[in-house]
C-alpha cells in the first residue's frame, strides 16, 4: 500500500501536521524554538532549506517572473523545492502562472487549452509580454554546469505583431543561447514534460477530466501520462519503415522478369546476328573462290565485305548490351536481397519492441490500478480501472460504498457529485504520478467543488505523497483558504493579491 495514508488522529478538519524536519520529534525547548524559527523562515521568498533536507538539486523552478502576461502587469513568484500552494480568488491570475510555466519553457499555446497563439497571452493594451523562469541546476545531473552554473534562466519574449524570441542565460546573467533547440535539450535533460497532461494539468482538464472523457480518451490520457505514447510512436515508425522497405523489395522484384525478357530478346537478336554473320562469311568465301573464274567485279566483293563488317558491329553491340543487362540484373538481385534482410531485421526489432511495450504497459497499468484502489479507499470509496489494451480503452468505475463487491461498482461517473468527481480525479492523477519521472508536477484547482471531508483527505494525500518524494516539486493551485495547513519547511504557500475590480 502507498505510504501516504491520511492521519486518523485529527478530527478538527486540519491535514496531518507531520513535519519533514528531523527536529520536530524532540521535546527539548531549544529544539522546539529552532524548529519554530525554521518554519517561519520557510515562508520567506529567499528561504533555503538545510542541506540534508534539500533533495531536489536540478530541474525544479526556483522563480518565475511575468510581465504583461494575461492579467498580470508584473508578478514574481519564488517557489519552494517541494510543495507549493498558489492561493488566490477567482480572477487573481493563478491559472496564468501555470500557463506562464508552459509557455515560458517552450510549450505551444494549444498545450494550455486556452488559445491557439501565444500572442493572445499578451495583456490587453500592451505590445509585448515576457516570461522569465529560473531553473535549479545543481548536483551531478546538472546541465552543462561549467557553462550555466547553479541555475539556468529562460526568458521568452512574445510580440503582439507576431514572433517571439528566447534568451537562455547562466546564473550570472550571461546569454548562453538564443536557440529554441537548446531549450529542448534542457527540458529533455531534466525530463520536464510540459506537454504531459498529467505532469501539468491545467484548469480545463482538471475540471472536466472524468466528466467528458470516454473510455478511449481515458486510455489515450494514460498513454500520454506514462509516456507510453512515445513507445507506440516508435513502434508505428518501425512499422512504416518496414512497409516502405517491403514496397521497395516488391518493386525491385517486379523489375527482374522484365529485365530477364529483355536479356532473352538480346540473346535472340545476338543469335540471329551471329547466324547472318556466318552466312555472309560463307558467301564471301564462295565469292572469293569463284572470283578468279567468273572474274566478278571488285564492287560486289566490297559490298559483301561491308555487310560482314556491319554484322560484326551488331554482334559487338549485342554483346555489350547483354553484359550491361546481366550486371543490372545482378545489382537488382543484390539490392532485393539487402532489402529483404532489412525487412527481416526490422521485423525482429518490431517484435522485440512490441513485446517490451506490452510488458511495460502491463506493469504500469497494474501499478496504476493498485495505487488508484488504495487512494480511493482512504475515503471509504471503491475504485476500479479496467484496461482493454487491444481496444485501447480504459474504463473507470467508482462506488461510494467500499463494502460492495468490485463487480457491483457500476456507478456512472456522471452521477457523482462535483466533490466526488474531483476527489476521484486527484486519486487517478496521483496514481499516474507514481509511474511518472518528471521532477515537476502541477495541477490547477484540484479541490474544486470538494466538500470539507473530501478536501481534507485530498490535501493529506497530496502532502504525504509530495513529502515522500522530496526530489520532486509540486505546485497546487487553489481558490480555497489554506490557512489550516500547519506550516512546515517543505510547504510554501503563495498568496496572490485579490483581483482588481473596475
Amino acid at each position: 500500500m502507498p505510504k501516504h495514508k491520511p492521519s486518523s488522529s485529527s478530527q478538527s478538519g486540519e491535514p496531518n501536521s507531520k513535519k519533514v524536519c528531523t527536529k520536530s520529534s524532540r521535546s527539548d525547548d531549544n529544539d522546539e524554538s529552532e524548529e519554530e524559527e525554521l518554519t517561519n523562515q520557510s515562508q520567506r521568498p529567499d528561504f533555503t532549506a538545510p542541506l540534508k533536507e534539500r533533495e531536489a538539486e536540478c530541474g525544479i523552478i526556483e522563480k518565475i517572473s511575468v510581465k504583461n502576461f494575461m492579467c498580470h502587469g508584473r508578478l514574481d513568484c519564488n517557489f519552494g523545492p517541494n510543495v507549493n500552494f498558489v492561493v488566490g480568488r477567482n480572477g487573481s491570475g493563478k491559472s496564468a502562472i501555470l500557463t506562464a510555466i508552459v509557455v515560458g519553457l517552450g510549450g505551444k499555446a494549444i498545450a494550455t487549452s486556452r488559445c491557439n497563439s501565444v500572442k493572445n497571452f499578451i495583456k490587453a493594451g500592451k505590445k509585448d509580454a515576457e516570461v522569465c523562469i529560473k531553473l535549479r541546476n545543481r548536483g551531478t545531473n546538472a546541465y552543462k554546469p561549467d557553462m550555466y552554473g547553479p541555475s539556468i534562466t529562460v526568458k521568452r519574449r512574445i510580440l503582439r505583431e507576431g514572433g517571439n524570441s528566447y534568451r537562455i542565460m547562466s546564473d550570472k546573467g550571461e546569454v548562453i543561447s538564443t536557440n529554441e533547440d537548446e531549450l529542448s535539450h534542457i527540458m529533455d535533460h531534466f525530463n520536464i514534460q510540459i506537454d504531459n497532461p498529467v505532469s501539468i494539468m491545467n484548469q480545463e482538464t482538471s475540471k472536466n477530466f472524468l466528466l467528458k472523457q470516454n473510455a478511449k480518451d481515458n486510455y489515450e490520457f494514460f498513454l500520454k501520462a506514462t509516456r507510453l505514447d512515445q513507445v507506440s510512436i516508435d513502434y508505428r515508425e518501425i512499422m512504416k519503415s518496414m512497409g516502405l522497405t517491403e514496397e521497395k523489395v516488391d518493386a525491385q522484384s517486379e523489375k527482374l522478369p522484365a529485365l530477364g525478357n529483355e536479356v532473352l530478346e538480346i540473346e535472340q537478336k545476338f543469335k540471329a546476328c551471329l547466324h547472318d554473320l556466318t552466312n555472309n562469311r560463307q558467301k564471301l568465301l564462295n565469292q572469293s573462290a569463284w572470283a578468279q573464274v567468273a572474274e566478278l567485279e571488285r564492287d560486289d566483293l566490297a559490298g559483301a565485305s561491308i555487310e560482314v563488317q556491319t554484322a560484326k558491329q551488331h554482334r559487338k553491340h549485342y554483346e555489350e548490351k547483354k553484359k550491361e543487362l546481366t550486371a543490372k540484373i545482378a545489382n537488382l538481385k543484390k539490392e532485393a536481397d539487402a532489402a529483404q534482410k532489412e525487412v527481416e531485421t526490422l521485423d525482429t526489432i518490431l517484435e522485440q519492441k512490441n513485446t517490451s511495450l506490452k510488458n511495460i504497459r502491463s506493469c504500469i497499468a497494474q501499478r496504476t490500478k493498485y495505487y488508484f484502489i488504495a487512494l480511493m479507499s482512504t475515503r471509504g470509496y471503491s475504485g476500479q480501472l479496467i484496461f482493454n489494451h487491444s481496444k485501447e480503452e480504459l474504463i473507470l468505475k467508482v462506488n461510494l460504498g467500499e463494502s460492495q463487491k468490485a463487480n457491483d461498482m457500476s456507478k456512472d461517473l456522471r452521477s457523482l457529485s462535483g466533490g466526488e468527481m474531483s476527489f476521484s480525479t486527484v486519486c487517478l492523477i496521483m496514481a499516474l504520478w507514481e509511474s511518472a519521472e518528471c521532477p515537476l508536477m502541477a495541477i490547477d484547482e484540484f479541490d474544486v467543488s470538494m466538500d470539507m471531508m473530501n478536501r481534507k483527505t485530498c490535501i493529506e494525500l497530496l502532502l504525504g505523497f509530495a513529502e515522500d518524494q522530496p526530489i520532486r516539486q509540486f505546485i497546487f493551485l487553489t481558490p480555497q483558504d489554506m490557512s489550516t495547513i500547519t506550516p512546515r519547511p517543505s510547504v510554501r504557500i503563495i498568496q496572490l493579491p485579490d483581483p482588481e475590480r473596475n
